[in-house]
């Protein structure tokens, strides 16, 4: 999977884009998290 995010942030939206950054690698995170846990579901079925 491939997710890709970009976003031009001018004025006071350029404060908030680190909390956003980091908002973002959390949830990227979780589809690791996720990725993992189907594969090891996958891996207990065969």
């Amino acid at each position: 999977m491939r997710f890709e995010l970009e976003a031009d942030l001018k004025g006071a939206k350029r404060l908030i884009a680190p909390m956003v950054q980091k908002t973002m690698n959390n949830e990227v995170g979780q589809l690791d998290r996720l990725k993992r846990v189907i594969e090891q579901a996958e891996g207990a079925r065969r």
